[in-house]
């Protein structure tokens, strides 16, 4: 300790001064005891703004649910199913807080389970459950890798609720033409390049008219996300679609006022699949005839993963100059076996 002692018109006291890399640090205080105390203080303070330098703050700091939601909100603003995930992320919300459970770092595996047991009790099935788990572990997810907000996810201590798979029902030929008559003129290009291209519906109202131009024969599509670019071959019945729709520039697909399309036309769709007698297919079921139909065709395996980008871009990568040919036998496979 260097403990100072100073003469003033009160009498003697006392402060310390000492010097930590070259600077000063000085602090007139009062008794002998106190200067004592405060030097030791401010020593602790000083090292543990060197711990706090290297390794990152000593306690950690609790985030809001509110801000947390926020930050995930930005995160994952051009996910097509941004308005379910901020449903079920406002029942945890609302969850936690009837549980005083009010910031990011206070969410156990243990609250997880009764939130579960809640939804459970609300009558929600076991798949349904999985996606209120799902949305929950990707918000702590972004918060343990990306904003070093928690160091570990509560979530992956939870035991999930079993859910027994059953196969996608595929519509039969009969039926996809049938889905075909019933579609408007606004709902049936969205149909028909699902049926030709497999891509969800998000990436389908990304598509722009450059995208067919990027490449002779090919279409340029991205991830769900949006932020991966692949290639497609077209097949026949798809170029003429794209033909017929006229659109020279921008976004392919437009509505009724000639303006794009921002969000999926969900009436038009329930109701074409309803005139069609199918109200079991959902538009990702599409997607799941597309795998079908190519694999009942005889394609390959790793030729279906490519064509609907399941495999990741490394892998596929690998397979670019094999798969290629086998891209378009795939074309040549829809165009043939899906009959629309």
């Amino acid at each position: 300790m260097t403990i100072v002692a100073y003469q003033t018109t009160h009498g003697l006291r006392y402060g310390y001064r000492f010097y930590r890399h070259g600077v000063l640090y000085k602090r007139r205080v009062g008794s002998k005891a106190l200067a004592l105390k405060a030097e030791e203080r401010e020593r602790a303070r000083l090292d543990a703004l060197a711990f706090e330098a290297q390794w990152g703050p000593l306690k950690p700091t609790l985030t809001p649910w509110a801000d947390a939601v926020g930050k995930f909100e930005i995160a994952k603003q051009s996910k097509t199913s941004l308005a379910w995930d901020q449903h079920r992320l406002k029942w945890w919300g609302e969850f936690f807080a009837a549980a005083r459970i009010t910031h990011l770092q206070e969410i156990s595996p243990e609250a997880i389970d009764k939130g579960k047991a809640q939804l459970s009790q609300d009558g929600q099935s076991p798949a349904t459950q999985q996606r209120y788990l799902a949305v929950l572990r990707t918000l702590c997810n972004l918060a343990v890798k990306r904003w070093k907000l928690l160091r570990s996810n509560p979530v992956l201590e939870v035991d999930w609720p079993k859910v027994t798979r059953v196969a996608p029902r595929i519509p039969t030929r009969a039926e996809r033409q049938q889905l075909l008559s019933h579609a408007d003129p606004i709902v049936r290009p969205l149909i028909l390049t699902a049926l030709y291209t497999g891509l969800r519906e998000g990436a389908i109202l990304r598509i722009q008219a450059e995208d067919f131009r990027a490449r002779t024969d090919w279409i340029r599509c991205t991830d769900e996300k949006g932020d991966k670019e692949y290639f497609l071959p077209v097949a026949p019945p798809l170029a003429k679609l794209v033909t017929s729709l006229g659109v020279v520039s921008g976004p392919l697909f437009q509505g009724e006022d000639g303006k794009p399309l921002r969000r999926f036309p969900r009436e038009r769709w329930e109701t074409a699949r309803t005139a069609a007698n199918l109200p079991w297919l959902t538009f990702h079921g599409l997607r799941h005839t597309v795998g079908t139909v190519l694999s009942e065709a005889g394609v390959p395996q790793r030729i279906i993963q490519a064509w609907l980008a399941h495999s990741s871009g490394q892998v596929t990568e690998l397979y670019t100059r094999p798969q290629e040919r086998g891209l378009q036998q795939a074309a040549e496979a829809l165009a043939k076996n899906l009959g629309v």
